[in-house]
């Protein structure tokens, strides 16, 4: 948003978006750094999210809602974040429809994987509660355990399916402490993978745990997940 905002370069890729939508309801992206994963990430989430406040979104506002004829569902467009955009003139019919859970992962700490990826999702899911309880989408707020990030995601999923809500989970560098992990290098004894194992690769790890639990909840309330992340690896172990 801030990139139109102050009418920066911007080259339209939100036909992707569009393809997105279309398609599956789970998807990833894989690339090399520096090659817009992070920004297609907050588009989508933009373009799903159904609460975006105009103080969130800076000055943008919205167009008056219009209805899809094709799928008999109401879309809207924001008259500065998306227009002469290729999604601004093609709007899908999933614009505004979902409550959106929004992860980063680049924030983990591989120092102290388990703690900071329980506090990196605790935070998102806070976020999401506040958000969403306060603009009345959500009955109650979601119960956050500070010691385990999957109860606190499935209280989230509990509570958005008894809302009779949707979600839209966008995870961006999905693998990013992973790698950190794995190219982790120790002056004593070179290429050490032991961290890679014990937080990504075994049996109860983070990256397995949080993927149960996700994948439990897409058959209720979890409708769309978009991951972004450099090489499929840590999501294939």
């Amino acid at each position: 948003n801030m990139i139109r905002k102050h009418q920066r370069m911007y080259v339209d890729r939100t036909k992707a978006i569009a393809e997105l939508d279309a398609k599956t309801g789970h998807s990833c992206l894989w690339s090399p750094r520096r090659t817009g994963k992070s920004l297609m990430a907050n588009q989508l989430a933009l373009w799903h999210d159904k609460a975006i406040s105009e103080e969130e979104v800076g000055h943008f506002k919205y167009f008056d809602w219009a209805c899809c004829a094709t799928a008999n569902l109401l879309i809207f467009q924001r008259t500065e974040l998306f227009s002469g955009t290729y999604i601004g003139q093609n709007p899908s019919v999933d614009a505004g429809q979902y409550l959106v859970l929004a992860l980063d992962f680049s924030d983990v700490d591989e120092r102290d994987v388990e703690r900071s990826f329980t506090k990196v999702v605790n935070a998102s899911v806070q976020d999401f509660s506040e958000q969403y309880y306060e603009s009345g989408y959500l009955k109650r707020p979601v119960k956050i355990d500070d010691q385990d990030f999957a109860s606190s995601l499935s209280d989230l999923a509990s509570t958005a399916q008894r809302s009779g809500q949707k979600v839209s989970l966008i995870v961006d560098e999905v693998d990013s402490f992973a790698n950190r992990l794995l190219l982790q290098v120790s002056h004593e004894k070179g290429l050490d993978s032991s961290g890679y194992h014990e937080f990504v690769k075994k049996e109860g790890s983070v990256l397995r745990r949080f993927g149960r639990t996700v994948k439990k909840h897409s058959s209720t309330c979890i409708e769309r997940m978009f991951f972004t992340g450099v090489m499929p690896v840590a999501c294939s172990d």
